[in-house]
């Protein structure tokens, strides 16, 4: 009583259409997908956390990016909203600023919470230069360098030709020193 080779085929032909593929792709859908991925760029998730929130391979998601207008725009729009940000409050740090505290203290009486004392307090956070430093060499570049670059040619050329074979052995001996050394020395004859 054992199994026939058709009941084997059978099992085989339905495990191969149950079995998912490898690197299959997520199904894109133009009125969700664009605003799911806007959202999580938004909030600052990198391509990779994209895709894996999404529960697609990354392939699939640059494929989409390529594929697909609606992507390459939101993934622009939340870069955007997101360097906005960051140039704000770097231009914050570089000019300093001030913030305002404020601290409660109070009691709890039959379960409420009861203010007794409101402090308010002023911070002052000074600039930092650092911050103003870097904001200045990416937005005026053009007189806020870290480098000095130097552009054009230069030839040296620097033949000699003398026959030593003429020379008198002072004279190759002062030749050798001003090799050696680099400096001429004075005769004293």
């Amino acid at each position: 009583m054992g199994i026939t080779m058709t009941t084997k085929k059978k099992a085989k032909k339905t495990a191969k259409k149950t079995r998912k593929k490898p690197g299959r792709t997520g199904v894109y859908d133009p009125k969700c997908t664009p605003s799911m991925i806007f959202a999580l760029a938004s909030v600052g998730k990198t391509h990779i956390e994209i895709a894996r929130i999404m529960k697609i391979s990354e392939k699939t998601f640059y494929k989409w990016q390529r594929d697909h207008e609606a992507i390459s725009q939101v993934l622009e729009e939340a870069a955007g909203g997101a360097n906005r940000e960051v140039e704000s409050a770097m231009l914050k740090a570089a000019l300093g600023y001030e913030s305002n505290t404020e601290t409660v203290r109070g009691k709890v009486i039959d379960n409420k919470f009861v203010p007794i004392d409101v402090e308010k307090k002023k911070h002052m956070q000074p600039p930092n230069v650092s911050a103003g430093k870097f904001w200045l060499t990416n937005r005026c570049k053009h007189r806020w360098v870290d480098k000095t670059e130097v552009t054009g040619t230069m030839k040296h050329e620097h033949t000699h030709d003398m026959d030593l074979k003429k020379l008198s052995r002072s004279e190759l001996e002062r030749l050798e020193n001003i090799i050696e050394k680099g400096t001429v020395e004075e005769d004293t004859d």
